[in-house]
């Protein structure tokens, strides 16, 4: 069958244009919708997402205070600790005073008294000054200075001053000696 429209070429372009209206239409409406659903859905998520952020700030400003303590102990522990290193190092470079007092004991021959003992820290050093008295001259003295210089106390041994004296009508030398203590660890020279 064969059709023949009869239509105005008007009234035909009012039909594909009210066509075209309504076809527009139901998109419009259909997008509108599409765009409505999705904003209520993304809408309820981040109504969610707030209330779980709001959580999340408000467990931090119950843990703010103890975080700052935590943070203030973290520093005090890390003072202590350095402190505890320096006195560790201080302690490990340090004969003790009845090591170094039985070294000089074992080291002094027979004919040797000591008058004064005193320790002097010189830079990084740490320096021990004897005064004493001999009734052999300087055997006694040479040998004294070799026994401390044998030690695992001391490493240099120097002979500052020598005098004679007379103490209660007997003649005796007396002397000085600056010795250096070693440092622990220090190899032997």
């Amino acid at each position: 069958m064969i059709e023949i429209n009869l239509l105005p070429e008007q009234a035909l372009k009012r039909k594909g244009i009210k066509a075209f209206a309504i076809f527009i239409s139901i998109s419009a409406v259909t997008i509108v919708l599409i765009c409505l659903s999705l904003f209520f859905s993304v809408k309820e998520e981040v109504k969610i997402a707030v209330r779980q952020s709001n959580l999340i700030k408000s467990e931090i400003k119950k843990y703010q205070p103890l975080l700052v303590e935590l943070k203030e102990l973290k520093a005090k522990e890390a003072e202590i600790t350095s402190h505890l290193n320096n006195l560790r190092k201080l302690v490990a470079n340090r004969p003790s005073w009845p090591q170094i007092l039985y070294v000089i004991s074992k080291s002094l021959p027979d004919n040797i008294w000591l008058a004064e003992l005193t320790q002097i820290p010189k830079n990084k050093e740490r320096m021990v000054n004897i005064r004493g008295y001999s009734f052999n001259q300087t055997v006694d003295i040479a040998k004294f200075m070799e026994n401390l210089n044998n030690s695992s106390l001391f490493n240099r041994i120097n002979l500052s001053e020598i005098s004679r004296r007379v103490i209660d009508g007997t003649g005796v030398m007396e002397f000085k000696l600056n010795c250096s203590l070693k440092l622990f660890g220090e190899e032997e020279q």
